[in-house]
């Protein structure tokens, strides 16, 4: 059952998202700190909170030293350092100040929810990215590439490779969406809140998981095509996995 009509994220989308991103970006000062209590580094750089949180102890970390974290809506939340290493895949999202070079990658721990043997995987695609998503099963899954957009061209070039689309990290249909990067305002500190001093746009990461089919497409939407690429991370199902899927939902209908 489909909650939401399907949503797109092609260049005709991506012009009226833009011209609604700098709307809110012009509001005062005071409407803008309204939404500040979502922003995981509102008040302190990202290197300041990695730098706390690998202080702490009983935290996972990757074989760089850097502290391993989960996104859960704009929150990162630190992996235990207990946690199986085999029950998440870790990957490294590019975050920073939006439209600069240089961006640090941090790593994020994402469990499999679609079966052990499922494909956790990330894309990095320019706006607009060319995706329409539909909600399934509460989640965002991937229904259509648009014709010549730029997810399509990168599936096209993933069928070329050896083991084609299915086993290329690449989008494609049905695949779910478990997070991905976002603009978000960020103040150096609560004093230029308060004098209207103009935020900075940083580039987060929103985790999907739990969270609301609106919310995701929601995080989605927050940026420019001025902030940069946008990062993906994508689960999708094995070919074996979709068929027991199917068998069961079928075995289900019909008692």
């Amino acid at each position: 059952q489909v909650g939401m009509p399907a949503v797109c994220f092609d260049a005709a989308c991506q012009a009226a998202s833009d011209r609604a991103a700098l709307w809110s970006y012009a509001l005062p000062a005071a409407a803008a700190a309204a939404a500040m209590w979502r922003v995981w580094a509102g008040r302190t750089e990202p290197a300041e909170v990695m730098q706390e949180l690998k202080e702490a102890e009983a935290l996972a970390e990757d074989k760089r030293g850097d502290v391993i974290l989960t996104p859960w809506g704009y929150t990162p939340w630190p992996v235990d350092k207990d946690a199986d290493p085999e029950s998440f895949v870790t990957l490294r999202v590019p975050l920073g100040v939006a439209g600069r070079p240089g961006r640090l990658p941090q790593p994020f721990a994402f469990p499999h929810t679609l079966g052990e043997s499922s494909q956790i995987y990330q894309v990095t695609l320019e706006r607009p990215m060319g995706i329409t998503f539909e909600e399934r099963r509460g989640r965002a899954e991937v229904v259509e590439l648009a014709p010549g957009g730029n997810a399509e061209q990168m599936a096209k070039v993933a069928r070329m490779q050896p083991g084609g689309a299915e086993a290329a990290d690449a989008p494609m249909e049905g695949d779910v969406l478990r997070a991905c990067t976002c603009t978000t305002f960020a103040y150096k500190n609560m004093y230029a809140q308060g004098f209207g001093e103009r935020p900075r746009r940083i580039i987060s990461i929103f985790g999907g998981d739990s969270e609301s089919y609106e919310r995701v497409i929601n995080a989605m939407r927050r940026g420019l095509v001025a902030d940069g690429p946008v990062t993906l991370i994508f689960e999708r199902r094995r070919r074996a996995d979709r068929r027991v899927e199917a068998t069961a939902t079928a075995e289900t209908n019909t008692s």
